[in-house]
């Protein structure tokens, strides 16, 4: 009795092939990429308006906001260590820290998603005094103001801060 197959290899040296295939393929598309600039723009886009370096709105601190993936996030870069800490924060220290947390280098934003052209959205952002986490979603008004909102649950149910651009030289970054 003949019995039949429906693949003509073995199913092992089947999927060897099917992956051989398939990386010889990835290869040979990404090799090409470098001739579609279009590939390029999608692999590497330019920066956002949003990245850069930003004093919070009471300018103790500077956020650099950078990418992520294909998110936003910010990491504290700099802290006016001439105010005195907030309230209940701890007593101050070098370098400076909240209730024992280094807070030079600490991710404050993370994973904000592209939303249409301008406005960052489903992000987290991290109060390092009480230790808190909100919802936020981020929107650059001109070339040198970022809208920072903070809600819980949905957007109406929040507040904004308005975020100024950090000018080129204006402060020395701390060090991680």
């Amino acid at each position: 009795m003949t019995q039949f197959r429906l693949f003509s290899t073995p199913p092992a040296v089947g999927r060897r092939r099917s992956l051989r295939l398939a990386l010889a393929m990835t290869l040979m598309l990404g090799g090409w990429a470098w001739l579609c600039p279009t590939g390029i723009a999608a692999i590497n886009p330019g920066p956002d308006p949003a990245e850069g370096m930003w004093f919070t709105a009471d300018h103790a601190g500077a956020v650099k906001i950078a990418r992520c993936g294909p998110a936003l996030c910010g990491w504290i870069a700099w802290i006016d260590v001439t105010r005195p800490p907030p309230e209940g924060s701890g007593p101050p220290s070098n370098p400076p820290a909240i209730n024992g947390h280094v807070l030079c280098g600490l991710e404050i934003l993370r994973e904000f998603r592209p939303a249409g052209d301008d406005p960052w959205q489903h992000g987290m952002i991290y109060n390092p005094v009480d230790g808190r986490s909100w919802r936020g979603e981020l929107t650059v008004d001109g070339s040198d103001t970022l809208l920072l909102r903070g809600y819980l649950l949905v957007p109406l149910l929040g507040a904004t801060q308005s975020w100024k651009r950090v000018p080129t030289g204006a402060v020395t970054p701390c060090r991680v």
